[in-house]
């Protein structure tokens, strides 16, 4: 931590010039347990300075300190309490006191009212108390209550618009299957009421945030909601700006409309692989399309910023305000079950078919990518302010997008795990259990049924058993690919580290029988035997005795 320096979630306190005093090291807790945009714990580090250099911490009690009573008085003086664990570690520079702040759902603060949160400032990250306003958005920033369920008490229904409400009759009625048709059934006031676009407060009408959102005309957007903008830019070649529009309008209106600029600039092309006769886009227009509500939907909308849309040459990336949500990182993204920060507009999205009601539009973004051979979804850049998506266009590969509607065609259809291990092991050649788990963020028995399924469907080879057991594509994949050289350096490979292992055992002690070979590498019987026999036939070794008394030594 110390060598990361500085971060959202780690602060240095020194204490070469001045002892760090209580109400510091106080403040820097509350600091940090309102840094709720992480998942894990906080730290803060006593002993370090500000440049990362270990000057060592005072001992708080006596001739040492006690992890206790510096837990204590955390405890004591944070309301709601915070529980913290507090260790400390002995350097060449001196003893570091490691206070770990754990993330906390409530807003914390000290005894006196004193509330602060992380900022990030140009010479890194530092401390500033919290207004009355943000005080008041905050279990609406990261989730805890529905922003778009609040009742907009200042507007009326005259500020809905007629023409958004037919525009929501005509989406739900062109989305069989998927929208709640029911809803067509009710007339305009029961249809609003029913999705929480209008609520009642003191006995009238009222529009929810999610009204305006979605029905309200331009001009009561902008005076109720005035942080709702999206923009939508375009470039050429270069650097040049063909298109920069804003848009500021209701959703389901914006929503068309780009994807309408989208269709119009997403150009396919049409090939011929292996029978199939595939069409290719710029890029999967389901993904756009659930990356673009995504955006919309659970952006945060108590921030002055807005949605941006940027179209390069071979990348589109779209930015969405608001980090993400308590809980869900990038090590869990395409796991973690929906959690959406706008729960009502959400609703209204999914009831009038334009959303999934499975809530796994991450699937669509990522399968979007995989199936035509191109990068993972890149959500590297995001933070605590923004979601950020990278898509990246460009070439794709005509062979693998062959292969996976060949297997949709035969009844196999290859889900986000299915194609983050073909795509990685297309780049890597073999991996083990434990790699691939990572790869689809799943425990490591998750991960070995998924593999052995594909096995089983002739589109992985395993060799090995145990521990040792790694997985490759199969000869037949290699072949769709056309890649067959690639799988004989595929198995080669996995042949030479099996064969450096025997060899290198033997020369330690000697000589080596099969069985050996077999639990050294865990290989099956005829694996070990074919794996002998080549270190045999290459002149490496050479066999001693016969039948079950057989063992090799080291050829001469």
């Amino acid at each position: 931590m110390i060598a990361g320096g500085e971060q959202w979630h780690v602060e240095f306190k020194g204490e070469s010039k001045a002892a760090l005093n209580d109400a510091d090291l106080v403040d820097a807790v509350v600091c940090l347990a309102n840094n709720r945009e992480d998942a894990t714990s906080s730290f803060v580090l006593i002993g370090v300075e500000d440049d990362g250099r270990i000057t060592g911490a005072r001992r708080r009690h006596g001739v040492r300190t006690e992890a206790n009573l510096l837990i204590a008085l955390i405890r004591n003086r944070t309301v709601p309490s915070v529980e913290v664990r507090v260790s400390t570690m002995e350097t060449a520079d001196g003893e570091v006191i490691v206070v770990e702040v754990p993330r906390t759902d409530a807003i914390v603060s000290t005894p006196g009212g004193r509330t602060l949160r992380r900022v990030m400032r140009t010479h890194g990250p530092s401390f500033e108390a919290m207004t009355a306003i943000e005080i008041g958005r905050e279990p609406f920033r990261v989730g805890q209550r529905d922003y778009s369920a609040e009742p907009l008490t200042d507007a009326t229904v005259g500020d809905l618009d007629s023409f958004e409400i037919a525009r929501l009759r005509r989406t739900i009625e062109a989305a069989p299957g998927h929208a709640d048709h029911r809803l067509l059934e009710l007339g305009d006031e029961e249809l609003l009421k029913a999705l929480n676009l209008v609520v009642t407060v003191g006995g009238r009408s009222v529009p929810t945030v999610a009204g305006m959102l979605v029905i309200g005309r331009e001009d009561a957007l902008r005076r109720a909601l005035p942080t709702h903008e999206v923009f939508v830019q375009i470039f050429g070649s270069s650097t040049e700006l063909v298109l920069n529009r804003r848009l500021a309008g209701p959703l389901v209106a914006i929503a068309e409309e780009i994807q309408s600029v989208f269709a119009g600039r997403n150009i396919e092309q049409e090939f011929f692989v292996r029978g199939y006769r595939l069409a290719i886009p710029d890029y999967a227009a389901d993904a756009f399309r659930e990356a673009l509500h995504n955006a919309l939907l659970h952006r945060d909308y108590t921030e002055n910023a807005a949605v941006h849309i940027q179209w390069s040459a071979e990348t589109l990336t779209i930015i969405s305000p608001g980090g993400f949500l308590p809980g869900i990182t990038l090590d869990n993204l395409i796991v973690h079950e929906p959690k959406p920060r706008n729960r009502t507009l959400a609703d209204v999205f999914q009831r009038i078919g334009l959303v999934e009601r499975s809530g796994r539009g991450i699937d669509r973004i990522y399968e979007g990518q995989l199936r035509y051979g191109r990068p993972i979804p890149n959500f590297g850049r995001s933070d605590h302010e923004a979601v950020r998506l990278l898509l990246h266009g460009g070439a794709a590969s005509r062979e693998l997008t062959a292969f996976v509607y060949g297997e949709i065609a035969v009844g196999r259809s290859l889900g986000v795990p299915e194609l983050l291990i073909v795509d990685h092991l297309r780049r890597v050649r073999h991996a083990v259990v434990a790699e691939l788990a990572h790869l689809i963020q799943r425990s490591d028995g998750e991960a070995r049924n998924v593999l052995e399924r594909m096995v089983i469907w002739d589109v992985l080879e395993a060799r090995g058993q145990r521990r040792g057991r790694f997985y490759l594509l199969s000869g037949r994949v290699h072949g769709v690919l056309g890649d067959a050289p690639g799988y004989i350096r595929s198995r080669g490979f996995a042949r030479i580290q099996q064969g450096a292992m025997i060899m290198e055992l033997v020369e330690q002690q000697g000589r080596i029988r099969r069985a050996e070979a077999m639990d050294l590498c865990h290989l099956t019987v005829e694996e070990a035997r074919s794996v002998l026999r080549h270190l045999v036939e290459s002149g490496k070794l050479r066999p001693v005795g016969e039948r079950r008394g057989t063992y090799y030594v080291k050829a001469e």
